[in-house]
């Protein structure tokens, strides 16, 4: 970018007569363009001469030797004080080495004497008001932080050039400061993998384990040497009487925006596990954390449980005279410690275990034949059993434990029991809805639901979760009315009761709604408040799983690297949190916009990752929506066979579960393929095949769209169907088409589309050949 640095700018650095080695790590290229720097940056230089080694002695010194700059190559194996004399005797006020060997550069970067007036000579030529990049902020760029990612010249150059790049693409959004600040992150990270990936086989795999170990960890690596040549090579670290130091742009990967974007352009086969040992979290570690790893961080907002346990206390201080109140009181401390537990976690802390099965053991002597606290015994027996069984593995005994807590409960019981009977209750019914094969399940589930509810205070906390649970199934079936309708019914009683993060949990729930319906800017200022709330009441693991919405929706307007990295930054608390579906989501919303830079691979390798998990979770939904994922990434490799397989089987267990968004989103994608193949048919008749097979996906999709209010969903479909028409050559079909769904497209914000819709079908139809559209995610 000639911007950058230009001419007319008058020059004030200063830099003295000397000799000065360049970074060996440089090639040829770009020595010449250092020294060209050089040049313009150094007051009183004019001249610059490339004189070879071999063309040394020169007869006389340098004409004008004061204004000149030279630059020459001296080999390796020339003694010091034979090179020195014979450039003594060339001349020239700066002398540029190309070196042959690193020892002629021990620091291994630029010196930092050029550093001051580089920074200077950007700063004073981005604050021009005259600037040509003016109206986006330029003068916001923090040059002093650029000049702290490296102490390489050029490196700092092009790091700049780098953001101001990535700006540009980003220019209609507005530009802000912090902005400026992470697209210098972005650069920084992809330069520093750049210049990595110089290195190939045992040294690049060296290499990246000592950057991912960092400063601090550098001790541990085993193959210390191997790393210090390989980083050494391509001017990363030093290596100083035996020992490594990282550079400053190595330094800076604890840094996430940087390590993202580092992390980002790194194949998977460079990870070794060595180096994987060093990953704290990020994409390529795995979703299943080792339990040593996880923080068990009591549950926020705790009311479901908090009310069951209160309950208890009360009933168990009301038999403090009696035998059995010895065994109550001392279950309550473990049955309080369950309570607390996240629904995520898979496992109960082996101490915890321990003090559960204490407990039930104390519980054996009781007759529980009506003796004062017998009762109360059982109900705590099937409690504690129940919050103790975790993970897919442990349904059955999850599932027996809360019936026997059903079956206890009369309906004239008092408080206590019924509000343990309401908990189990809206636990399990979560859980059956996740894991639900087909519609019959979730009609099943909702009954329960409405059944349980009924029996219970309108207001209490498992009354408000299991229409939590009702809201939910409605949204799967298409039903965004009820659904809104009741999420709005939960949030105004929460709100009522002072619940700050069920509230907050019920509007993220209708601000995804309100995004359904094509108000993405409404649904991202509701989203972004809700995670401030989050941030403020400490509810870390809800604060995550918000971050994966907003990062959604601003995804979805071309804000891919902040997308990116809230993902990641979801993903190192999921990770650290324990969350095991959690971290299979965000894998997968990660694979989904690195499928987005066509970076198929590693695209691939998190969402079968993803895939893993939530098999052992048993949740065929979400194994279907990733189906639908590597499909679309086989597609665009010309893989349509197996793209098509992929589909068909999201769309069976779509329709089996009655889920009508899932349904019409996969609809869609078919349809899409369809036309994508229609586009490579070798025949008219392939043609017209696939063109026929995408008109009927794509009405298919549009109407359910349609019915379900889904705005992004109802355009892409439009758009598709309309140009199906056209490509089958009836225009007059699509125009009539087009003039009926321009209302609704037009309701759900979407005119321009509709418009746009309008001139392609007034075109002749050969005035354009048939494009294959792009794949669309659901």
């Amino acid at each position: 970018m000639s911007w950058l640095l230009p001419s007319m700018l008058p020059l004030q650095a200063h830099l003295p007569s000397g000799r000065y080695p360049l970074p060996w790590y440089h090639g040829p290229a770009d020595q010449d363009r250092l020294a060209d720097l050089v040049l313009r940056l150094v007051d009183g230089l004019a001249h610059q001469v490339q004189v070879p080694w071999g063309a040394l002695d020169l007869p006389m010194p340098l004409v004008h030797a004061s204004h000149t700059l030279v630059v020459t190559d001296p080999p390796a194996d020339v003694p010091a004080e034979e090179r020195d004399a014979r450039l003594d005797r060339l001349g020239g006020r700066v002398q540029l080495l190309r070196p042959a060997a690193p020892e002629l550069n021990p620091e291994a970067w630029q010196p930092r004497f050029l550093l001051a007036p580089l920074v200077r000579i950007v700063r004073q030529h981005l604050a021009d008001p005259e600037h040509p990049l003016a109206a986006l902020g330029v003068s916001a760029l923090p040059v002093p932080f650029a000049a702290s990612l490296s102490h390489d010249l050029l490196d700092l150059l092009r790091l700049v050039e780098a953001a101001v790049a990535h700006r540009l693409r980003f220019a209609h959004l507005g530009v802000d400061a912090e902005e400026w600040r992470e697209s210098l992150q972005l650069a920084a990270g992809q330069r520093l993998a750049a210049r990595t990936l110089r290195l190939s086989g045992a040294s690049l795999s060296a290499a990246l384990t000592a950057l991912m170990a960092g400063p601090e960890r550098l001790h541990e690596i085993e193959d210390g040497a191997c790393a210090a040549e390989g980083l050494a090579q391509v001017g990363l670290a030093t290596l100083h009487e035996g020992q490594l130091r990282l550079g400053p742009l190595a330094c800076r990967l604890d840094d996430p925006f940087i390590r993202g974007a580092f992390l980002d352009r790194l194949p998977i086969h460079a990870w070794t596990e060595p180096a994987r040992r060093f990953v704290v979290a990020g994409e390529m570690a795995s979703s299943r954390a080792p339990e040593a790893t996880v923080a068990v961080v009591p549950r926020a907002g705790n009311r479901i449980w908090g009310e069951v346990v209160s309950e208890v206390e009360g009933a168990v201080a009301a038999l403090a005279q009696t035998p059995s109140h010895g065994a109550l009181s001392g279950a309550l401390t473990p049955l309080r410690q369950l309570a607390q537990l996240p629904p995520y976690l898979t496992q109960v802390p082996a101490t915890l275990a321990a003090d559960v099965t204490e407990a039930l053991l104390a519980f054996e002597p009781l007759a529980l034949d009506g003796a004062p606290g017998s009762r109360l015994a059982h109900l705590m027996t099937g409690l504690l059993r129940f919050l103790a069984a975790r993970g897919p593995a442990a349904a059955p005994v999850r599932a027996q434990a809360g019936l026997s807590v059903d079956l206890l409960v009369r309906a004239d019981d008092g408080p206590v029991y019924q509000a343990a009977r309401g908990a189990v209750h809206a636990e399990l019914a979560w859980a059956r809805a996740l894991t639900a094969t087909d519609r019959g399940g979730l009609d099943d589930v909702r009954t329960r639901s409405e059944r349980v509810r009924a029996q219970l205070a309108p207001t209490s906390a498992a009354a408000l979760s299991l229409l939590g649970v009702e809201a939910w199934i409605a949204a799967q079936r298409g039903d965004l009315a009820q659904a809104r309708a009741l999420q709005a019914d939960r949030l105004a009683a929460y709100t009522a009761q002072g619940a700050t993060r069920e509230a907050a949990v019920v509007q993220a729930r209708l601000a995804r709604l309100q995004a359904s319906a094509g108000d993405t800017d409404g649904a991202l200022a509701a989203l972004e408040a809700v995670v401030e709330t989050f941030a403020r009441i400490g509810a870390r693991h809800d604060e995550a799983t918000v971050q994966g919405d907003v990062a959604r929706l601003i995804a979805g307007q071309g804000r891919l690297h902040e997308a990116l990295q809230l993902h990641r930054s979801r993903l190192r608390t999921l990770t650290h949190l324990g969350d095991v579906r959690g971290c299979a989501d965000a894998q997968r919303d990660i694979a989904r916009l690195l499928a987005r830079e066509r970076r198929f691979d590693e695209a691939l390798a998190l969402h079968r990752e993803a895939v893993e998990a939530f098999e052992a979770l048993r949740d065929s939904r979400a194994q279907a929506a990733i189906w639908g994922d590597i499909a679309r990434i086989v597609a665009a490799r010309g893989e349509f066979d197996e793209a098509l397989t992929l589909l068909r089987q999201r769309l069976k267990v779509a329709r089996d579960l009655g889920d009508l968004d899932a349904e019409g989103a996969t609809r869609l994608t078919l349809g899409e393929l369809e036309q994508q193949r229609a586009s490579r048919a070798q025949s008219a008749a392939g043609r017209r095949h696939h063109l026929l097979a995408a008109r009927a996906e794509l009405g298919a999709a549009y109407r359910l769209h349609h019915g379900l209010g889904h705005g992004q969903g109802l355009a892409d479909a439009a758009a598709a169907y309309a140009t199906v028409l056209r490509d089958l050559g009836h225009p007059d079909e699509a125009r009539t088409f087009v003039e009926t769904a321009a209302p609704a497209l037009a309701a759900a914000g979407h005119g321009a589309v509709a418009e746009a819709l309008a001139a392609l079908i007034a075109a002749p139809a050969d005035s354009q050949a048939p494009a294959a559209a792009p794949l669309s995610d659901d």
